[in-house]
């Protein structure tokens, strides 16, 4: 069982967790680097999402609005481009020759049916996916873990977590935030 982090520590670690996670390391990762539990990490990354959702409302649905204008452009680009790349593609080919008796111009012409580039449709479908995730259109995936977690949460560490958020909904209460749930969509 290790040992209950003080407010300093805590705070030490969720600087340290919140950089980590924007660089895209995972949650075992992050653990193992700091010499943490897994939920801890976990409760954590919750912790800094909050924060970030408190400290820019506006910008986090400007950023939002924006990326899904970005989604919007790079499908809108994509479909174009298969739509060139489908239809009869005509090549030309022209080539001088000289010969004893003077220059011989020969030409060569080639029609090939283009069925459409599959890459420029997984481009769409990716757009179209991130957009979903964005928006919240997939509903939360139980994933089952069939490794050995040989640290479990302890009682008093769960209770510490479980106080973390209870005060945190409370913070969110009195300032008028809502839960930010599906239900109650945040301000």
């Amino acid at each position: 069982m290790a040992a209950p982090r003080n407010a300093l520590q805590k705070a030490a670690d969720r600087q340290r967790v919140s950089e980590m996670y924007l660089e895209k390391r995972t949650i075992n990762e992050i653990a193992r680097t700091l010499g943490i539990n897994r939920h801890t990490v976990a409760a954590d990354i919750r912790w800094v999402q909050a924060q970030w959702a408190l400290q820019h409302p506006g910008e986090y649905k400007a950023k939002m609005a924006e990326e899904l204008a970005r989604i919007d452009l790079i499908e809108l680009k994509a479909w174009e481009c298969f739509e060139r790349s489908v239809g009869l593609r005509r090549t030309s080919r022209t080539r001088l020759s000289t010969t004893a008796r003077g220059q011989i111009s020969m030409a060569e012409s080639r029609e090939e049916d283009m069925i459409g580039d599959p890459a420029y449709l997984r481009l769409v479908l990716g757009c179209v996916d991130q957009r979903a995730k964005i928006l919240g259109f997939y509903a939360p995936r139980r994933l089952e873990i069939e490794e050995h977690i040989e640290d479990e949460l302890d009682r008093e560490e769960l209770v510490r977590t479980i106080e973390e958020e209870l005060e945190l909904l409370d913070e969110r209460r009195t300032k008028g935030l809502g839960l930010g749930g599906p239900e109650e969509p945040m301000r």
